[in-house]
Formats: structure tokens, C-alpha cells, sequence
């Protein structure tokens, strides 16, 4: 029985983030969709100055930046995928919030939405991690409850 309980936890982890977060994942996005459109607008063709830019940056990366992939990854890949969200992820603004910058604050507004969203990936990343962790040993766990109790092992 605690073998059929193991095989079934690691068959659900083994499958795609898509499938087990179909109506999470669209609510979400449609929230993060709706409120997309309202900071937008905000500092059109005015320039801003690089302190203010960058702080819009970070906000337009909290409102925008998903991370489902990224704890989907530390699931499947601990400690990889958020290290890979640290350093090899690049977060860039989509073109459209972009063309609405003042070209003097278009780095510093690039290098804020990076840095929100490398934080974000990653810690998205470590709570994959830390879920899949724990997931993996349970289910090591369970499935060797039974193999104490066996005085021979099949030889």
C-alpha cells in the first residue's frame, strides 16, 4: 500500500506545471492582465530621473514577471533552478512598456524591472526547491517503510 502511495506522489510530481496549475496559473494571469493596463500610462514621455525610473522598473516587474515556471523548475531541479534564476536569467520589460519611456530613463527603468525579476525567479526558485525537497524525501521515506522489516533481501 505504501508503495502504491509513493508511486502516486512521484508520479504527480513528475507531471508538467501546465497541467497541475491549469485554473491557478489562468487566474493569474488574468489578474496580472488587468492591472497591466494601469501602470502603463504612468511617466509617458517625461523624464522621471534614474531613482524614480528604477523604482518603475521594480513595480512594472512585481505587476508583470511570472514565476511559475521558475518553481516549477526547483521542483524538478533543485538548487539549480534558482541559482539559474540569479545568474543566468534576464528579465527584459515587454516592448510596449518600454517604447513609453523617456529615453533617459529607459536603463535605469531596465536595470530596476531586472533586478525585481531575477528576485522573483529566484525565489520562486528556492520555494520549488524547499517543496521538492521534502516532497522527494516523503516519498523516499515511504517508500522504504517496509524494507526494515525484511531479513532477507532477495539474493
Amino acid at each position: 500500500m505504501l508503495r502504491i502511495v509513493a508511486a502516486i506522489l512521484t508520479l504527480a510530481l513528475l507531471l508538467p506545471s501546465g497541467v497541475t496549475a491549469g485554473p491557478i496559473l489562468e487566474s493569474a494571469r488574468r489578474a496580472a492582465d488587468r492591472a497591466a493596463p494601469a501602470f502603463v500610462g504612468v511617466g509617458i514621455g517625461q523624464p522621471m530621473g534614474c531613482v524614480a525610473a528604477n523604482a518603475a522598473g521594480q513595480e512594472a516587474a512585481l505587476l508583470l514577471e511570472t514565476s511559475g515556471r521558475w518553481l516549477a523548475g526547483g521542483l524538478v531541479a533543485p538548487v539549480v533552478a534558482p541559482l539559474l534564476a540569479t545568474w543566468v536569467s534576464n528579465p527584459s520589460p515587454p516592448a510596449g512598456l518600454v517604447a513609453t519611456r523617456d529615453e533617459a530613463d529607459l536603463a535605469c527603468f531596465r536595470q530596476g524591472y531586472r533586478a525585481r525579476g531575477r528576485a522573483q525567479r529566484a525565489t520562486a526558485g528556492w520555494v520549488g526547491t524547499s517543496v521538492g525537497l521534502t516532497l522527494y524525501l516523503v516519498a523516499a521515506l515511504v517508500m522504504g517503510v517496509g524494507d526494515a522489516e525484511r531479513p532477507d533481501f532477495g539474493f
